[in-house]
Order: C-alpha cells, then structure tokens, then sequence
C-alpha cells in the first residue's frame, strides 16, 4: 500500500525568493517538507523520552530513533481521510492516493505515555515469532498497532518485490484475529480474519471500541530470506512495533527455544532451550497451528489443538533440549509449531514460537 503518508499541498503559506512570504505554495514542494518537519519532531520527542525510551547523553543525532520506529510512529498517530470515499470525491482519497492519512502530532503526543514501542530491540530468526500482551482500559475508541520494518531492494523482474516477510497479528480476548491490512485497502478499519499480508514492509490493525480486557500482539517472521543483521550470524531481521493506546505491557516469552526452521524427511532434529530456573520442571507442546490457545492465565502462540511431546526437568543452568524424530513422510510439505512451558519462581510461563517446516 503506497504512498505512505499525504500532507496539504495547496495555497501554503511559505517563504519566497528576497525575504517575502507567498500563499501559493504548492505540490509536493510543499507536502515533502511539511512531512519532513514531522518527521524531525518524532525525532526530538524521542530524545525526550516521551515514549518511555531510554536516552544516552548527547545530542538528538546521537540519540535517534531508527528509520522504521519513526514511520511506525507516524504511520500510527496519522489522521486519515474517510474510506470508502465520499461520492463526490470518488478518486482524491482513495488509499492509493492518501496513504495512511496526514499527519497528527495530536494523537502522537497524547498516547505517548501509553504506548508499546518496540525500536529494532527484538530479533526474530526465520519463521520465529514474538509476543506482547496488552491491557486495554474502558471507553478506548481507536486502538491501533503499526508493524514497520527495513527491507532490501527486491529484483525489478519479481513478481513481487519485497524481500523479507513480517507479519502483525492482534488477538482479541475473545479469540477473534486480526491480521496486518486486511480489508484495509478500502476501509480505514481492519477486517476480521484473513491471512497475512505478506507484500508490505508496513502492516496496520485499527479497531473501533475495542474489547476491554488483554489483547495479544504478534509479529511473526513468515519468510526471511536476506540477513537483515550481518553483525549476528543468524539468518534474522528486526522491526518496529506501535500499538496504542494501552495501559499495561507485558513481553511473553521469557524461555528462549530455539532449533531447526527445517527439517529433512526422515531425519532427527533438536530443540534447545534456556533462561530457565534450575532443575526446574518443563513440558515440549507441538500444535500444527500458530493461532493461539489459552491454558489458564497462559497465553500460548501454538494451538488450539495442542500435544504435549515431552517432559523432564531442566539442568543446573536452567537449559535443556530434546531431539525429535526422524520426521515421518506424511509430515512432507507441512509445518509443525512448538513452544516450551517451565516453572518459574512466579509460576507457569512459556518460551517464544519455534516453527519446523519440513522438506524432502
């Protein structure tokens, strides 16, 4: 979905060559650098810490957000045009031509201490994923969550020219999903259901009078197939995160899993795990499902039909593994999702996604 954002481009009030104003500014003169002027006060907000992020000594330069945390700010505080358009202006603000909508410091400023801001702080390996669990206070109108993220040049000769794939997913309490733009091309609100984008390099969920209760925000690495962090050895990218406005974050998965993003027919893998308390007690489940399940106060990424593998302890560092396998024929073609449950001091808490596709 292109462009990105739209800003007034008529009759603007501006300087003029000799010192003198004029009024007749206009076109993309004009629009450029009345976004770019937005742009530079996302920018010192966030030297500010408005948003509840940490600030070194130094300048604002110094001190910047990233590229993609900046879009996703702005992308998701923008005010759009109505959708579907008036009829007497059928083609003027059609998603094509007005993006996300313009500008709107307003919103910006006054959801920042309410806000979930993920600055390209989270790594996520092919076909992993991470969630966050979010509290949504009573009489919320417009909730929204902005996934952005760098991605490389794709081949001119591409179908599609996107490279990496992220995708957002919002989960209501009630189980409804919500996937990245759906629906969103000819509405401003996003349609229940559907699939993953998988063609923009932004998604967005925006919801009217959401459910009062804990929402779940995902980001799912789907197909990654350039390293986005050539300074870790890991095929991985990182992205950023908006939601507003909520009143209580909580990042899931505090056990680290991690193994294989694919397997040979007929052979063996491992998954791996740590972040653990010691000997403490742990459970391997496997669902052919990422969309979600709930087991008590537990909010688990697979599901909702979910079997447990395995079980033990876990030795004196808080580590383990387990090998499966060797990988049957009927799996051939299909994927396999696992998570990792361990007691805690606290309690009963669960590991990040761990997805297993598995090939000839």
């Amino acid at each position: 979905m292109k462009p990105d954002i739209c800003a007034f481009f008529d009759w603007i009030r501006t300087t003029n060559p000799g010192d003198e104003y004029t009024s007749q500014g206009s076109g993309t003169s004009i629009a450029t650098p009345v976004v770019a002027g937005h742009l530079g006060l996302i920018q010192q907000l966030w030297h500010r810490g408005v948003f509840g992020n940490p600030v070194a000594p130094g300048s604002v330069f110094e001190n910047r957000a990233p590229a993609s945390t900046v879009k996703a700010l702005l992308l998701n505080s923008s005010k759009p045009y109505p959708l579907p358009p008036p009829i007497e202006q059928p083609h003027d603000i059609v998603r094509e031509a007005q993006g996300w909508g313009v500008p709107d410091m307003n919103r910006l400023y006054r959801f920042a201490g309410q806000s979930l801001v993920v600055a390209e702080t989270v790594a996520l390996k092919h076909l992993q994923s991470k969630t966050w669990v979010v509290e949504i206070a009573p009489g919320v109108d417009d909730f929204r969550a902005t996934l952005a993220f760098s991605d490389y040049p794709g081949s001119e000769c591409a179908g599609k020219h996107h490279v990496n794939n992220l995708s957002l997913r919002v989960l209501a309490p009630d189980g409804q999903e919500y996937w990245g733009n759906q629906g969103m091309r000819t509405a401003n609100l996003t349609r229940p259901g559907g699939t993953s984008d998988g063609i923009n390099s932004v998604e967005q969920v925006w919801l009217a009078q959401p459910l009062t209760s804990t929402w779940r925000i995902q980001v799912l690495a789907e197909n990654l197939q350039v390293d986005a962090i050539p300074s870790t050895p890991e095929l991985d990218a990182v992205f950023s995160l908006v939601v507003t406005p909520v009143l209580r974050v909580e990042s899931t998965d505090p056990l680290h899993l991690e193994g294989p993003s694919e397997s040979r027919i007929g052979h063996s893998f491992q998954l791996q795990w740590s972040e653990a308390e010691a000997f403490a007690p742990w459970w391997l489940l496997v669902s052919d499902s990422n969309r979600g399940s709930q087991v008590q106060n537990l909010f688990l990424d697979v599901g909702p039909a979910v079997q447990r593998l395995a079980g033990g302890l876990c030795d004196g560092q808080g580590k383990g593994s387990q090998t499966l396998g060797p990988a049957a024929a009927s799996l051939l073609g299909r994927s396999l999702h696992f998570e990792l449950l361990s007691r805690l001091s606290f309690g009963w808490t669960e590991s990040n996604l761990q997805t297993v596709a598995f090939v000839p």
